[in-house]
């Protein structure tokens, strides 16, 4: 065998005889198979690809969305609003190399904060079915090509500590043994919603067709291979998302985890009404600030981050601008940078799509007032919000989190009962150690 790169081309190994795969009729997740190879994978050029389709179902069978039907897709996230999860394991060893949880909710906070209004014209909405704007993406990409039946092609990368690794990912039968990726999908009532709040079929859908695994290997030239092989152990060290979930109902609040992690770069969690959620009258995407039961911002006061018990990173609390301009619908410039600095860090981010626009706070979770707009008519793709914060802003080895709590405090104007779902995800460093044994994750 001569050394060289190559594609593959993996359909999914659950693939339905009709090649139709959703929520709807059964089928919880997609599940394609990297074999096991004397190859290496090339992180960055997986990707998902097939053809996504939207039903309103009105007459019980399969009827495309039309423009007078009030269902959408979250215009930030496109296609992405389908996977509830994303888990990558060995084939082989069934060992889990890194599982997201709330995938989905993961990616509402990194693809904005790394994308430009300009990427969501563009490339965004030509590979995940994309566009800054609720009316224009309903037009776009659930009724276009729905309309005739064609449905409409995406092609989308699955942005994961794994598939960010600048290390090639090692197939063979000393190293990794085979990759699986699973795709868990999310119910339709989460992934659709009615923009004016009012749901025109509660049968509405969506199916995949088509779907396919594409991706680059590096093989290796026998001579090469028999080098590799005769390595006993070897080790592959990636960054890795972990997530968490929890409620908040006070205007005290607290988030505390026991993270288990022992290089922690950084954190950040979104809010969203717990009631949002699998609500197809509701955008269960949306990233907002804390809602009272009205629609009404509960406006965050104070933020401080602790590490078991104690104030960490930052030593002290720290103040919104809403704490000393109660009137205020300006943004909080500190609490901005501290979010996207968690997610992407601010030195290496060259676009978000944070901006007066998408971070005031002259909006409204519920029914629209004359000075207000609604939250999923908010301009460039509706709000941004978030809290987060850095453990390695000088590159070092992060923070560890292996013996003490990690904790999220909270003081906000919250005053009725409306519990806030609170997504928390953590970026650490986690190692693959590979020996004859087998494999086995450090964390």
């Amino acid at each position: 065998m001569s050394s060289g790169n190559r594609y593959l081309e993996i359909s999914c190994s659950n693939k339905t005889s009709d090649g139709k795969m959703s929520f709807r009729k059964g089928i919880s997740d997609l599940i394609f198979e990297i074999p096991e190879m004397n190859s290496t994978l090339i992180p960055g050029s997986v990707r998902v690809v097939g053809k996504l389709k939207v039903f309103k179902n009105a007459s019980g069978v399969g009827t495309v969305v039309d423009l007078g039907d009030d269902i959408n897709l979250d215009a930030r996230l496109g296609v992405y609003g389908a996977f509830q999860s994303l888990t990558t394991r060995s084939i082989r060893h069934q060992q889990s190399i890194e599982n997201i949880r709330h995938y989905a909710h993961f990616l509402k906070s990194y693809l904005p904060l790394s994308t430009r209004v300009e990427d969501n014209l563009g490339h965004l909405d030509q590979v995940a079915l994309t566009l800054p704007n609720w009316r224009l993406n309903k037009i776009a990409n659930v009724v276009r090509k729905n309309a005739t039946n064609t449905g409409n092609d995406f092609c989308v990368a699955l942005p994961c500590g794994l598939f960010s690794s600048s290390q090639h990912i090692p197939l063979s039968s000393s190293m990794l043994a085979g990759l699986e990726v699973r795709l868990a999908l999310a119910p339709d009532s989460q992934v659709l919603y009615a923009t004016d709040g009012t749901i025109a079929d509660s049968d509405c859908y969506y199916e995949f067709e088509d779907l396919k695994l594409v991706c680059e290997v590096k093989d290796y030239s026998d001579a090469e291979m028999q080098q590799i092989m005769k390595q006993s152990e070897g080790v592959f060290t990636y960054n890795s998302i972990s997530s968490y979930y929890d409620t908040i109902n006070s205007s005290s609040a607290s988030v505390v985890f026991n993270l288990g992690l022992s290089k922690v770069r950084s954190a950040f969690a979104t809010f969203i009404p717990s009631t949002f959620l699998n609500n197809l009258n509701q955008n269960g995407y949306s990233s907002l600030l804390p809602t009272n039961k009205d629609g009404t911002i509960a406006d965050v006061r104070k933020v401080v981050w602790t590490k078991g018990g104690s104030l960490y990173p930052k030593h002290y609390e720290l103040n919104n601008v809403i704490r000393v301009s109660p009137t205020s619908m300006a943004c909080d410039p500190v609490v901005n940078r501290d979010y996207v600095s968690a997610v992407l860090p601010w030195t290496s981010n060259r676009a978000t799509m944070i901006s007066p626009w998408t971070n005031n706070r002259s909006w409204i979770a519920d029914s629209k007032s004359a000075n207000q707009t609604k939250y999923t008519e908010v301009a460039d793709g509706g709000v941004i919000w978030g809290l987060g914060v850095s453990y390695d802003t000088l590159g070092g080895p992060g923070t560890d989190f292996t013996s003490q709590q990690f904790g999220m405090n909270i003081d906000l104007d919250l005053t009725t009962d409306n519990p806030i779902s609170t997504f928390v995800f953590v970026n650490s460093e986690q190692s693959v150690f590979f020996n004859q044994n087998g494999i086995q994750l450090k964390q």
